[in-house]
């Protein structure tokens, strides 16, 4: 019972998203200003998208609950991709049909330095992680000489352990914990080092908006990071507990919390910084456009993919939507994106490997 209520909370987890995302409002639609009035396509994209998402939901409980085991495995594994792939094929659909903003309002602006990081991040929450991170190693230090010689490392569908080995082995999740952190600066320090462009008029109005939109944009980093390292603490430190004797009631109880925090930061991020991101991105909208200082013939596929080899910029903000992306022209932007790519899917894969000894 336990894994299929797993199952389920990852797919509605999955799905919630990616409803909240699937809205329309004013010249707004997924959250992206598209310089013109929504007309009843831009609707029709909202209502198939959560028409999908829907059905997707639906389907993905029912298999949860009824289908057998390793088949609701299998959904729960592929089935919030549909969801998310028809939100991206109607988000391209919805850039291709934007207006293209005058040049001379984006592209025409004084370039300068940005502010630095220590501007946007929260100290109290930046040393809530490094307590966390700290507090878990201890506590698991602690526990470390009353293991038994084998503890459960990974679990099966059921909540079944099927791999075991040295309490050593554990460490890792820490690794994690640390790898996290360091991602959380890391796309803190993209945040700040976003190319600072001031329109020519309304120039300290823009520059408030623009200093509250990045702080939105890493306080929102910051706060699902943390959940994330939540998680990973629970994961790790339940293991450990939940391996000492008469105390193995816990290691359910572990994967149900480590789901609660990851799922609940996932959502809780996008309800409390999804609205206020929309106010401020269109304010600077108003102002004179979000993605000043840009080359016009950069932009492409639609707007999608921001390629300037003659913009020293690796950071800017997007043409359409909340966040940022690279100067894909820049050879730094590749690396950060394979190693953001690359250290997650060595995890998974070395995590499978030992699985299987």
């Amino acid at each position: 019972m336990l894994s299929r209520i797993i199952l389920a909370s990852t797919i509605v987890t999955v799905v919630l998203v990616v409803w909240l995302v699937a809205r329309a409002d004013g010249e707004r639609v997924f959250y992206m200003d598209l310089g013109r009035p929504l007309d009843e396509r831009d609707r029709a994209r909202v209502r198939r998208v959560q028409g999908v998402t829907l059905a997707s939901a639906l389907v993905g409980v029912a298999a949860a609950a009824f289908a057998p085991l390793p088949a609701a495995v299998l959904v729960a594994t592929l089935l919030p991709f549909v969801p998310i792939a028809w939100l991206l094929i109607e988000v391209v659909g919805a850039v291709k049909s934007a207006k293209p903003a005058e040049a001379s309002l984006r592209f025409r602006v004084p370039l300068t330095e940005p502010p630095p990081a220590k501007q946007y991040v929260s100290l109290p929450l930046q040393i809530a992680h490094g307590a966390l991170i700290a507090l878990s190693a201890a506590a698991f230090v602690f526990v470390r000489g009353q293991l038994p010689v084998l503890v459960p490392l990974h679990f099966d569908a059921a909540g079944r352990p099927n791999r075991w080995g040295s309490p050593d082995e554990l460490w890792a999740l820490g690794g994690i914990m640390l790898f996290c952190w360091a991602l959380c600066w890391l796309l803190v320090v993209g945040v700040a080092r976003e190319r600072w462009a001031l329109p020519t008029a309304h120039t300290e109005a823009y520059a408030r908006a623009s200093r509250r939109r990045r702080q939105l944009l890493v306080r929102m980093i910051e706060v699902l990071m943390l959940c994330v390292n939540a998680a990973v603490a629970a994961s790790w430190l339940g293991i450990a507990i939940g391996s000492l004797p008469g105390w193995s009631h816990l290691l359910g109880i572990t994967v149900v919390v480590a789901l609660v925090l990851s799922a609940g930061g996932a959502v809780g991020s996008l309800v409390a910084f999804l609205a206020p991101l929309t106010a401020v991105q269109r304010q600077l909208s108003a102002l004179g456009g979000v993605a000043l200082g840009t080359r016009p013939d950069g932009w492409r596929w639609g707007g999608m993919i921001y390629y300037a080899p003659d913009d020293p910029a690796l950071f800017i903000p997007k043409r359409f939507g909340i966040g940022q992306t690279f100067n894909f022209a820049r050879p730094a932007a590749w690396l950060i994106l394979v190693l953001l790519v690359v250290v997650p899917i060595g995890i998974a894969f070395t995590s499978m490997l030992l699985s299987r000894r």
